[in-house]
């Protein structure tokens, strides 16, 4: 049981999956830290009368792929003022910042970044359900250097559509797939 009196909870890297008991015996927060848990969801968990103090939120470094229900979930934090969601999966979205400003007019700051009037304009109606989005996200990582590297047997360059490609970047020269057995230009 946790005192009527706490304002702020920091429950980082407890493995919390569930807010489910949080939410039946919490008191009136004003911060709620829960960064570093599985959360994979929290839809329909942070409503009612012991949730409408409040004004922080970092729920960083989980889980939560569904960004439609999760920002639906914090509609109902009406002083919410503080946001941190930075390292869940659907930040890598391209849309990511457009959508949550503008859905949560009462936001002061997304993800440490203060959330300024000029983009609170430019992403108006971007949480409009007639906007067609991109479903899918992208991440890209590259390497600038690698030592003892073996090539392994039987991979080939991505131009010839197996295997995983390693390219070395030249200064102005394209770069070159380092396996032996392909002597084309990677398309990168």
């Amino acid at each position: 049981n946790l005192p009527r009196s706490l304002k702020v909870l920091q429950l980082f890297s407890n493995q919390i999956s569930s807010l489910a008991q949080i939410s039946k015996h919490a008191p009136a927060l004003q911060h709620l830290g829960l960064g570093y848990n599985l959360l994979t969801s929290i839809q329909g968990q942070l409503r009612g009368p012991n949730w409408a103090a409040l004004l922080s939120l970092d729920i960083s470094h989980n889980s939560l792929c569904g960004i439609k229900s999760t920002v639906h979930t914090l509609t109902f934090l009406l002083k919410l003022k503080n946001l941190v969601m930075v390292g869940n999966p659907f930040c890598l979205l391209p849309w990511y910042r457009g959508y949550v400003v503008d859905s949560l007019p009462s936001l002061v700051s997304l993800d440490d970044a203060r959330v300024f009037q000029g983009e609170r304009e430019r992403f108006f109606r971007f949480s409009s359900p007639d906007l067609v989005k991109p479903t899918k996200a992208y991440l890209a990582v590259r390497v600038h250097c690698t030592q003892g590297l073996v090539e392994p047997r039987g991979v080939r360059c991505a131009l010839r559509g197996e295997g995983t490609v390693v390219a070395n970047r030249r200064r102005r020269h394209r770069p070159r797939c380092q396996w032996r057995s392909c002597r084309r230009f990677c398309p990168w």
